[in-house]
């Protein structure tokens, strides 16, 4: 009989994480957890350091009823520092970002495996609904089995050696099986979280929590122009911040016709509008291109998502030297620069770039 592989486990203390705990153990696997402390929301009635000292006890809660030791891990200063300054830094180079795609990237699997190297664990894993395939001596990420909860989409920039050290023990599972097999497991969960596919670091509004966050930029950005595309002013708004691609409501101005953002000029503080028809387009460029598979040039059948509940489109694409041409073969709506583009060949994720 071989050594039992030891497995790290992401926890947060929602239900997740907590069947992933369960499923690995179920298979064998000497599990323990570790919890990441990143953020504190803005005070309201208890104290910062009460709120998060009630969020360390529900996964510590979680982990003594499953019986594994847990780790707690304190990266506020580099989730700020990489995460928070970028999503911040983007909004003023009037983009859009996906900060849960750097996240992933950056904190949360540069932190796991450097954890896990150091307290010799075998492997890694998290509650993300996605899989992980091997094909001639590749991994690679593939859709989870539930539409719905799908997560691939965040994790493209996961490369190979991240990948051949992680396991998805959801990825197969729906949603509700999830929830099923938590429920026979009669763990209980001290003020179970709900569940949220928003930035969580974010309680309300982006613009709220720039405003609270960098107040600079709104000392130094105020109103500017609403224009046209041929650049005739249309009107005032309130600053370009305010605003994000395909945008129509609390617009502050009428036109006589429903309009949309179609267009974030950061250097001039404008505001192109445009009617619906302008908001689509047949191409965009990419930046930050991460490539898994050489037959992403070459198939007919090769699709992107430009956000997270996007459809998948079909596309061709093109190098010209670190950016990416890509042609789609139908008009797309709101290309939004800042966003990530992901490809996928069928189930599998075959690479990606941010939209410039």
């Amino acid at each position: 009989m071989g050594l039992v592989k030891r497995v790290l486990v992401a926890m947060s203390g929602g239900i997740d994480s907590t069947v992933a705990s369960i499923l690995l153990k179920q298979k064998g696997y000497e599990v323990e957890g570790i919890t990441f402390r990143l953020w504190e929301k803005e005070q309201t009635t208890d104290s910062l350091q009460e709120k998060e000292g009630y969020s360390s006890a529900r996964v510590q809660g979680v982990a003594d009823q499953l019986n594994i030791p847990l780790h707690i891990l304190d990266l506020r200063e580099e989730f700020r520092g990489e995460v928070v300054e970028y999503f911040c830094s983007c909004y003023k180079e009037g983009k859009t970002p996906n900060p849960c795609v750097l996240c992933n990237k950056k904190i949360k699997w540069h932190y796991l495996m450097k954890y896990a190297m150091e307290k010799n664990f075998d492997f890694v894993s998290t509650g993300h609904y996605a899989q992980i395939a091997q094909e001639e001596g590749r991994f690679f990420i593939e859709k989870g089995a539930d539409f719905l909860k799908d997560q691939s989409y965040f994790l493209w920039q996961l490369g190979e050696e991240e990948l051949k050290k992680t396991l998805f023990p959801l990825g197969d599972k729906t949603k509700n099986e999830v929830r099923e097999i938590f429920l026979a497991s009669n763990i209980h969960i001290q003020s179970l979280p709900k569940e949220s596919m928003d930035i969580c670091f974010v309680d309300t509004d982006y613009r709220d929590f720039l405003k609270r966050e960098k107040p600079e930029y709104f000392s130094s950005i105020k109103e500017g122009d609403y224009v046209d595309f041929e650049g005739n002013k249309l009107g005032k708004h309130e600053g370009y911040l305010f605003y994000t691609i395909g945008q129509r409501r609390k617009l502050g101005i009428a036109l006589g016709y429903p309009a949309f953002v179609t267009k974030i000029i950061p250097e001039e503080n404008k505001v192109q509008l445009g009617t619906l028809e302008k908001l689509f387009s047949i191409q965009m460029r990419l930046k930050e291109i991460h490539i898994h598979f050489q037959e992403f040039f070459t198939s007919n059948d090769l699709r992107v998502r430009i956000r997270y509940r996007s459809k998948e489109e079909l596309c061709k694409v093109e190098l010209l030297g670190d950016e990416m041409i890509v042609t789609f073969l139908e008009p797309v709506s709101a290309i939004t620069p800042g966003q990530s583009a992901v490809f996928y060949l069928g189930e599998s994720v075959v690479g990606g770039g941010i939209i410039m």
